[in-house]
Formats: C-alpha cells, sequence, structure tokens
C-alpha cells in the first residue's frame, strides 16, 4: 500500500498488464489536476434523508496531465500510447495496459492508464503541448 496518506496501492492492480513509463521520457509534468469519483450512491427515499453506501471498496481517480515535450519525445509518447510490445517496457496497447508514473507530489510510484489518449499541440517548431486523462484505480 501507499503511505498512510493514500488510499491508493503502489503495487500494480491485480491480474492487469502494465508497462513501465519510457526512460526517455519526461518524469516531470506542467500540470497536475486531480478528482476523486465519487464512492456513494445515493438513493432518494420517500421519506427523510437519502440513503447512501458504498459503490466501490477503493475509489478511481481521474487525473488530467499536461506536459511539455521536444518533438522527438512526441513520437516516444504517441508510440507508447496507442503501440504495443511485450515486456516491461512495450506500448499500452491504446490505453489497456496500466503504466507506473511517479506522483509528483507525495514521491511514490502509482499505476495509472489512459482514459483519453495524449492530445498534442505544437508549442513553436521543437516543443509540443501534450494534455492526457488517466485514470488511476
Amino acid at each position: 500500500m501507499a503511505n498512510s496518506q493514500s488510499p491508493y496501492s503502489t503495487l500494480p492492480p491485480n491480474n492487469v498488464p502494465w508497462v513501465a513509463w519510457p526512460t526517455n521520457l519526461p518524469k516531470c509534468v506542467s500540470s497536475w489536476d486531480e478528482q476523486t469519483d465519487d464512492m456513494r450512491i445515493r438513493t432518494s427515499m420517500s421519506v427523510g434523508p437519502p440513503k447512501t453506501r458504498r459503490r466501490a471498496s477503493l475509489p478511481t481517480r481521474k487525473v488530467s496531465v499536461g506536459m511539455q515535450l521536444h518533438k522527438d519525445d512526441f513520437v516516444e509518447l504517441r508510440a507508447f500510447a496507442e503501440g504495443g510490445g511485450t515486456g516491461e517496457t512495450g506500448g499500452t496497447d491504446g490505453g489497456y495496459k496500466f503504466f507506473t508514473f511517479t506522483h509528483p507530489y507525495d514521491g511514490e510510484t502509482h499505476y495509472y492508464r489512459f482514459v483519453e489518449m495524449p492530445s498534442f499541440k505544437s508549442n513553436g517548431a521543437l516543443l509540443v503541448n501534450v494534455s492526457m486523462v488517466w485514470e488511476e484505480l
């Protein structure tokens, strides 16, 4: 398990394939926005307050990530997100496989997968801004 501050596991999800974040891609982000999904199911009653219960044993978290890459890294990230491969250095098979990434605030390695494929936008002759949405279970 992650530190006592986080309910998220720093171990890979059970029976789900994962790959390592490519070593030649940046490990720092220019923006990081997290949102934990609501873990409750609320049911309205005809009288009295709504009842609530847990939806799942662990929350899911969506993370919007922004990076600024050199144009050469653009090709690497696109191949990593879309591509396959075997072993820890292959691609995510279009977002199916989890990948490891070090959380910028807690310093722990967590397991994420793409919710949306990376979106690329030119930022001059040699730079590319990347926007991605990841999820963590």
